[in-house]
């Protein structure tokens, strides 16, 4: 079978970056049987070490170009390769496909009220477009493919005349070894020795108007007005929202905590790892996830974990974390604070994220052979 990967929508390292390196690996090792077009952005440099994975670079000029790109181009590609089935990794695809769909939903933004709720003017419209369009990708796709029920239940909250038939659960895969491949940079090293003793809490994600950047500094703050030792190490990065950024960097300013907020910038994939066995707290105030490698990440280093309370964290985390309701920092910070405070309670937590840590994940070979189950039944169904 010739199947078309379309994850042109990768084009900086993150959650899906890492999701298609675990995903391709296993696909190269375990499928010989089928052949996978990969059509990927251009700037994400790429390149496929299996035989059975072909990368197609793809260069994509504006969200316009994108559209073009979905229903003219991918279209006439999979004829021209004479492909049985394309399978979107990011979203959107075709509305009017002529081979069997399939879609991976995997942006929780466009049905989180928390974040919603937040939006006006072209900001707001421009989510219920991109909503619309997801729509009427998942119209056209045989097979719905979410990584968590969460994030299912959230589709269709919007979107009831879905058939919860047509949607699979598969929940992404993780391999530590995909964080310890080198040690961290020097000049990150060098930074985290500004905790000069103290508590560091952690919280890996790159920046964006739904992260909860935002609570997370709030809550500092609250911690520091109850004179709590401890220090947050983030790893934002400029370029992915200018706006953001300075707003977070003003607040470090304003109130105080430029000794106790650190920003080590986008810290490189593969040293990650390194990162984890140096916290002593995660923090997760992220308001919406379609699945939260981090949170994955951390359970898998045992760190104890505070997260904002939403249906995703809950199914990842279970009894694993301390709660807070989203947007709440004064409750995030004393949950943080219960945690700082006492080294049994954060033994506990520990050990709680270690027998958590199986359950909310695949490996990405477990994850692979889940994939190859889930593309035949587009063609049986067609038989």
């Amino acid at each position: 079978m010739r199947i078309m990967l379309h994850a042109v929508a990768i084009h900086k390292r993150g959650g899906g970056s890492r999701h298609l390196e675990g995903f391709i690996q296993s696909l190269g090792e375990l499928d010989h049987d089928n052949g996978y077009l990969l059509c990927l952005d251009r700037r994400l440099g790429y390149a496929s070490p299996w035989p059975n994975v072909t990368v197609y670079p793809v260069e994509i000029k504006s969200p316009a170009h994108r559209l073009w790109w979905d229903q003219v181009r991918l279209p006439r590609l999979a004829r021209a390769r004479r492909a049985d089935m394309v399978v979107s990794l990011m979203v959107f695809g075709m509305f009017w496909p002529a081979i069997p769909q399939i879609s991976f939903q995997r942006n929780s933004q466009f049905y989180c009220d928390a974040f919603l709720s937040q939006l006006g003017g072209t900001a707001a419209w421009d989510m219920i477009l991109r909503r619309t369009m997801a729509y009427w990708t998942m119209c056209a796709s045989r097979v719905i493919v979410t990584p968590a029920a969460a994030m299912r239940d959230m589709i269709r909250r919007y979107h009831p005349d879905l058939p919860i038939g047509r949607f699979r659960v598969l929940p992404h895969g993780f391999d530590r070894a995909q964080l310890i491949r080198q040690p961290l940079p020097e000049g990150i090293s060098q930074q985290l020795t500004l905790a000069q003793g103290r508590p560091v809490i952690l919280y890996v994600s790159h920046l964006e108007p739904h992260k909860g950047m935002d609570v997370a500094i709030r809550a500092m703050r609250e911690l520091k007005r109850q004179e709590q030792r401890a220090c947050l190490y983030l790893t934002m990065d400029r370029r992915d929202w200018p706006e953001g950024y300075d707003r977070v960097m003003s607040q470090v300013r304003d109130w105080g905590l430029a000794e106790d907020v650190f920003n080590l910038g986008r810290v490189p994939e593969g040293t990650l790892g390194e990162l984890y066995q140096r916290a002593d707290v995660f923090l997760f105030p992220s308001l919406c996830e379609a699945f939260g490698f981090p949170v994955v990440e951390a359970l898998g280093y045992g760190l104890p974990i505070v997260a904002a309370d939403t249906p995703i964290n809950r199914e990842l985390c279970g009894g694993a974390a301390l709660y807070y309701a989203p947007l709440d920092d004064i409750t995030a910070a004393r949950q943080l604070q219960a945690l700082l405070e006492s080294p049994e309670r954060r033994q506990q937590a520990s050990t709680a994220s270690e027998l958590q840590f199986p359950r909310s994940h695949l490996t990405w070979p477990e994850y692979a052979r889940r994939f190859l189950e889930l593309v035949q039944e587009p063609l049986a169904h067609a038989a």
